[in-house]
C-alpha cells in the first residue's frame, strides 16, 4: 500500500523550482510576521514599540506575531498552489502523471503536499520558536501553541487546494492569486462589513457568529486567549462588543476550512480525471 508521503507526484513536483531559496523565503516570512506583529502592537493595540523590550510585552509580541502569520502563511499556500498548477499543466507534467498508474486522487494529493511542504516547514519552525520563547517566559503553553499551528495548518491546506483549483478553473491562471487574496480579506473583514447593519438586524449575535466563523485571525486569537475585537483600535471602530456574543469554537473554524478544502480536493480530482492536454 502506497504511503501518502511516498507519493511520486510529491517527490517530482517538490523538486520543481529553486529549492535552495526556500530557507531564505521561510526566514523572510517569519521575519515579516515578527515585523507585522510589532506594527500591530503599535497601530492596533496603540502601544509604543519600545514596550517590546519589556518581558511581559515580548510575550504579547509573540502572540501578535502568530496572529500576523495568518496573513502570511495562508496567501503563500495559495500562491504556491496556483504557481504549481500552472507549471504542472503548462509543462506537460500533469499529462505524464495521468499516463502512469497513479489515480487522480494520488495526483491531486501529491500536488497539494508539494504546495504545502515549505509552508508546513514554516509552521514547524514557527512552532519551535514559539514554544522556546513562550514556555521560557511562562506565558504560552504547549497546548495553545500547538492549537494555533494546527489551525494555521488546516487553513493553509484549504488555501493550497484553493490555489490549485482556481488556477485550473480561471481562464487566466495568474488571476488565482488575487482571487485567493480577496477571499482571505473577506474572511478577515466580514465582521467589519456587517458592522454598519448590526442595529438593523433582528438577531445580530447570529450574524456576528457567522461573520467570525471563517475569520482566521480571531480563531488564532481564541487559541491564545486573546480577545482580538477588544483591542483598543478595533474596539473603537466596531460595535460587535455592544452585543452578547461568543467567538466560534476553534474546532468549528478548523472543520470549516478542512471541509471546504475537502470539497475543492474532490473537485480537483474530478478535473484531473477528465483532463485533456491543451
Amino acid at each position: 500500500m502506497q504511503r501518502f508521503w511516498d507519493n511520486p507526484v510529491l517527490r517530482h513536483a517538490g523538486r520543481l523550482g529553486a529549492r535552495g531559496a526556500r530557507p531564505w523565503v521561510i526566514f523572510l516570512l517569519l521575519a515579516g510576521s515578527a515585523l507585522l506583529g510589532a506594527l500591530l502592537q503599535k497601530y492596533w493595540m496603540e502601544l509604543e514599540l519600545y514596550t517590546l523590550l519589556r518581558p511581559e510585552r515580548l510575550v504579547r509580541w509573540l502572540a501578535l506575531t502568530l496572529l500576523a502569520e495568518t496573513v502570511v502563511a495562508l496567501p503563500w499556500a495559495a500562491v504556491r498552489g496556483s504557481l504549481l498548477w500552472r507549471r504542472l499543466a503548462g509543462e506537460g507534467h500533469l499529462e505524464e502523471y495521468r499516463r502512469s498508474r497513479l489515480s487522480p486522487f494520488s495526483i491531486a494529493l501529491g500536488a497539494i503536499l508539494a504546495s504545502l511542504s515549505p509552508v508546513l516547514v514554516l509552521l514547524a519552525v514557527s512552532m519551535g520558536v514559539s514554544l522556546i520563547a513562550g514556555i521560557t517566559a511562562g506565558e504560552l503553553t504547549f497546548p495553545s501553541v500547538a492549537t494555533v499551528h494546527g489551525i494555521l495548518g488546516a487553513q493553509a491546506f484549504a488555501f493550497a487546494v484553493l490555489g490549485l483549483w482556481l488556477a485550473g478553473r480561471l481562464r487566466y491562471p495568474a488571476a488565482a492569486i488575487p482571487t485567493a487574496l480577496v477571499l482571505l480579506a473577506f474572511a478577515v473583514c466580514a465582521i467589519a462589513l456587517i458592522d454598519p447593519f448590526l442595529r438593523r438586524l433582528n438577531e445580530p449575535t447570529a450574524w456576528i457568529y457567522w461573520a467570525l466563523l471563517p475569520n482566521p485571525v480571531t480563531a488564532v486569537g481564541v487559541a491564545l486567549n486573546t480577545d482580538v475585537l477588544r483591542f483598543s483600535w478595533i474596539y473603537q471602530k466596531l460595535h460587535a462588543h455592544e452585543y452578547f456574543f461568543m467567538y466560534p469554537p476553534v474546532w468549528q473554524t478548523v472543520a470549516l476550512y478542512l471541509g471546504a478544502g475537502g470539497v475543492l480536493l474532490l473537485r480537483l480530482v474530478r478535473r484531473i480525471a477528465r483532463w485533456e492536454s491543451p
